[in-house]
């Protein structure tokens, strides 16, 4: 799904942790959205994450919408992010499809920083409040996200086998 939003270029930055630039559009209570072009561990991903007053709306990445997209453009490591101004209005092309809105927290939560995702949270309007569980729900419902931390773990478990010779040990599926 290729996304032409238009706005107003504030800034561009390469960045060590996607974190920073929402906590940063948070703090400013940006409207806009962020181009966020994420080093996979296979390939460069570009994507765009809506914010409203400096909350998460709405996310696509790719072919990949909603919470699906976040999945592809929180992965740790390197980014080049650019922060666009743009009215809420100009953004409802993204904000009317259901199936690209993300709860408020999710995209802090899936970095790591609790805080940052409760106080979004809080921020939100209340028809918008992920507190419900929706958050977890949408992550079990992943099936792709679960089986690839499975497969992960799976490697990772062979790999301790190996380094520590208990190579039969593990049972397979």
């Amino acid at each position: 799904m290729t996304t032409r939003l238009g706005g107003s270029l504030v800034r561009a930055r390469s960045v060590d942790r996607l974190g920073v630039s929402l906590a940063r559009v948070f703090a400013e209570r940006h409207t806009g959205y962020l181009r966020i072009v994420a080093d996979g561990p296979l390939d460069e991903t570009t994507g765009v994450l809506t914010v409203v007053d400096g909350v998460p709306v709405a996310a696509v990445a790719g072919d990949e919408c909603g919470v699906a997209a976040l999945d592809t453009l929180t992965v740790p490591g390197a980014a080049r992010v650019e922060t666009y101004r743009r009215e809420a209005d100009g953004l409802a092309s993204l904000h009317d499809r259901s199936d690209c809105r993300v709860p408020p927290g999710a995209p802090a939560e899936r970095l790591g920083d609790d805080e940052l995702a409760a106080r979004t949270r809080e921020r939100a309007p209340a028809d918008r409040t992920d507190t419900d569980g929706s958050t977890l729900l949408s992550f079990l419902d992943d099936d792709r996200r679960l089986e690839t931390i499975r497969s992960e773990a799976r490697t990772e478990a062979r790999a301790d086998a190996d380094e520590w010779g208990l190579n039969g040990s593990l049972a397979e599926e």
